[in-house]
């Protein structure tokens, strides 16, 4: 667990490096590009949560998620984060893994609709979290097939419309 929780720290050492130096670049910081990344550091952060973590984690995460706002690269964005902590409280989700990733899953719908942007559901919202874990292959794969079925029902349309097209003509 310690070294998950390290390499997640790692992970988000380096990611806020390179919005360090973007700021120092004058690129502009477009929450298009950081967004997801920031969700699925927050998901994953939720995914990661022991079932039945004790008052040491508890407060470990509850200090994270806190801060998490003072890390947005846009501070009007970090301070509307901050705000739903404060309606949202993570406090009473800290005590087992489901309860957390459900309110992940809520906070990040409370947003979505701030920003007039489709909520999903929980199902949805897992589906959605582990296909990004799927092998590059099985995703071509995937493309593949529906490429070919995509070709199927244009030539099947196409086949009908020239039979209608020679019945038509007769």
């Amino acid at each position: 667990m310690k070294i998950c929780l390290f390499g997640l720290y790692v992970y988000y050492a380096i990611f806020l490096y390179h919005f360090i130096l973007m700021a120092y670049q004058n690129k502009k910081l477009d929450p298009d590009v950081w967004g997801p990344h920031y969700w699925f550091f927050i998901h994953t952060i939720a995914m990661i949560y022991p079932k039945y973590p004790n008052s040491v984690i508890k407060k470990k995460y509850y200090d994270l998620i806190q801060n998490f706002g003072l890390f947005i690269p846009i501070e009007s964005i970090g301070n509307e984060f901050s705000k739903m902590l404060n309606l949202y409280p993570v406090v009473p989700y800290l005590d087992s893994k489901e309860s957390l990733i459900r309110w992940t899953h809520f906070i990040h719908n409370k947003i979505n609709e701030k920003l007039e942007k489709p909520t999903i559901s929980l199902e949805e919202f897992y589906t959605l979290y582990y296909h990004q874990y799927k092998p590059k292959k099985v995703h071509w794969t995937e493309h593949m097939r529906l490429r070919k079925k995509i070709i199927y029902v244009v030539f099947i349309v196409f086949l009908i419309g020239l039979l209608i097209y020679f019945y038509t003509q007769k």
